[in-house]
C-alpha cells in the first residue's frame, strides 16, 4: 500500500503544474476552435479539473487519511453554505456553479498547497508549458480585439499571471536570454490586451519576492544595489504620470496604458458600486446575510436584470462585511492578516522557489481581491489559504523534499 502511494506521489508536482495551467489551456483551445464547438470547452474544463480531483482522491485513498486542515475547511464550508441558504434562499441558484467549483477547484487548490513539498520539481514541471504560454500570448494579441468590444480581456491577462511569475524566477536564477525574451513577449501581450490589475499583481509579486531574496543574502554590494533600486522606484513613482503617458504614446492601442495614464486608482466606476454596498452595510453593521447575498442585493436593488454571480462589490473587505457582518468579518480578516504576517516571517528564510510561490499566490489570490474579482469564484484565494496554513504549521522545516507527505 505504501509503495503504491509513493508511486502516485512521483507525479504530484506534474499534477500541480497542470492544475495551475488549466484555465490557460482551456482558453487557448477556445481561441482555436469555432464558437459553435463551445461545448467542447466546457467538457475540456470539466475533464482537466476532474483529473486533478481524481488524482487527489487517489492520494487520499492510498494514504488512508485526509489532512485535518482540509477536513476542517470542508466541514466549515458546508456549515457556511447551509447557514447562508437559510438566511437567503434565493442564493440557491448560484450553488450548482459553486458546488462544481468547490469540489473540482477549491478543495484541490487547498490540498495541493497543503501537501506540496518539492518546489524545485514544480518549477521544472512548469518549464514544459513555456511554449504553450508563448503561443497563448501571441494568439491572444490577435484574438482578443476581434472578439471583445473594448479590445482587452481580463481573463486573458490573469491566465498569464503564473507564466509571468515563473519566467521571472527562471530569469532571476538562470539568467538566460530566452527567458528574458519570453518574459518580454508575454508581458507585452498582457499590457496590450490584458487589464491593469494583472500588472499590479505581477509588480507586487516581483518586488516582494525579489526584496526578500536580496535581503536574505545582504552584503555591502547588495545593500548599495537595493538603495539604487529603491531610489529608482521613488523617482518612477513621482514621475509615473509622465512615464505612463509616454508609454501610451509608444503603444497607442494599449487600453491598460491608456487607463493607467488617466486613472491610477483602478476605479473604473467600481467606487460607486462599493458606495451602494457600504450604505447598506451601515444600516446594520452586524447583519449576517450569507455568501452570494451581495449578488442578490445588487441585482434586485440596482440592475433589475437576471441574477449574476459576477455582481459583487469588487472589494474584498466590502464583500466579507456585507456577507458576514462586523463580528464574523473582523475575525475572518484578522485570521487572514495574522496568517499572512506569520507566513512572511517563515518564508523569508526559505528557498527562492518557496518565496516565489508564496508571493505569487499572495498577489493573485489576495491582493487582487481588493480591486477585482471575488474570493467565492477565485481558486487562487484558496490556494493561498492552503500554502499559508502549510507554511505556518510546518515552520522552518518547510523545504522538506520527502516524496510522501506527513
Amino acid at each position: 500500500m505504501w509503495f503504491k502511494s509513493v508511486k502516485l506521489y512521483l507525479y504530484f508536482e506534474e499534477a500541480v503544474a497542470l492544475f495551475l495551467n488549466v484555465m490557460l489551456l482551456v482558453d487557448l483551445v477556445r481561441m482555436l476552435i469555432p464558437e459553435s464547438l463551445n461545448v467542447v470547452i466546457l467538457f475540456m474544463q470539466a475533464l482537466l479539473y476532474g483529473i486533478g480531483f481524481g488524482y487527489m482522491v487517489l492520494l487520499v485513498y492510498w494514504k488512508r487519511s485526509i489532512n485535518r486542515y482540509l477536513l476542517l475547511f470542508i466541514m466549515s464550508s458546508g456549515m457556511v453554505c447551509l447557514g447562508s441558504l437559510i438566511l437567503e434562499p434565493k442564493i440557491i441558484q448560484f450553488y450548482p456553479y459553486f458546488i462544481f467549483s468547490f469540489f473540482l477547484r477549491y478543495i484541490p487548490s487547498i490540498y495541493y498547497m497543503l501537501e506540496l513539498r518539492n518546489f524545485e520539481k514544480l518549477f521544472e514541471a512548469m518549464k514544459k508549458y513555456i511554449c504553450i504560454w508563448l503561443l497563448y500570448a501571441i494568439i491572444g494579441i490577435w484574438y482578443v480585439p476581434l472578439h471583445t468590444p473594448n479590445g482587452y480581456s481580463m481573463t486573458f491577462g490573469y491566465n498569464l499571471f503564473f507564466a509571468l511569475g515563473f519566467l521571472f524566477v527562471y530569469l532571476y536564477k538562470e539568467k538566460k536570454i530566452h527567458y528574458l525574451v519570453c518574459e518580454i513577449i508575454i508581458l507585452g501581450a498582457v499590457v496590450l490586451r490584458g487589464s491593469r490589475g494583472i500588472i499590479l499583481c505581477f509588480g507586487v509579486f516581483a518586488v516582494l519576492s525579489l526584496m526578500v531574496e536580496i535581503l536574505k543574502k545582504l552584503t555591502i554590494q547588495r545593500s548599495f544595489a537595493l538603495l539604487l533600486s529603491s531610489l529608482a522606484v521613488l523617482i518612477a513613482v513621482f514621475n509615473i504620470n509622465y512615464i505612463l503617458k509616454l508609454a501610451s504614446i509608444i503603444l497607442p492601442n494599449s487600453r491598460t496604458l491608456m487607463l493607467l495614464s488617466d486613472n491610477l486608482t483602478f476605479d473604473s466606476g467600481r467606487s460607486s458600486i462599493q458606495d451602494i454596498f457600504n450604505y447598506e452595510i451601515s444600516k446594520n453593521i452586524f447583519a449576517v446575510r450569507g455568501i452570494f447575498s451581495d449578488r442578490i442585493f445588487f441585482t434586485e436593488k440596482q440592475t433589475g436584470v437576471a441574477y449574476s454571480i459576477t455582481n459583487y462589490p469588487h472589494s474584498f473587505i466590502c464583500e466579507v462585511f456585507f456577507q458576514y457582518g462586523l463580528l464574523i468579518a473582523t475575525v475572518f480578516l484578522l485570521f487572514l492578516l495574522y496568517g499572512t504576517m506569520k507566513s512572511m516571517k517563515i518564508v523569508r528564510i526559505q528557498s527562492m522557489e518557496i518565496i516565489a510561490i508564496f508571493y505569487m499566490l499572495l498577489s493573485i489570490g489576495v491582493i487582487q481581491l481588493f480591486f477585482s474579482n471575488s474570493y467565492l469564484i477565485s481558486y487562487t484565494f484558496f490556494m493561498y489559504i492552503g500554502i499559508m496554513i502549510r507554511v505556518i504549521t510546518t515552520g522552518r522545516n518547510y523545504n522538506d523534499k520527502s516524496i510522501t507527505p506527513d
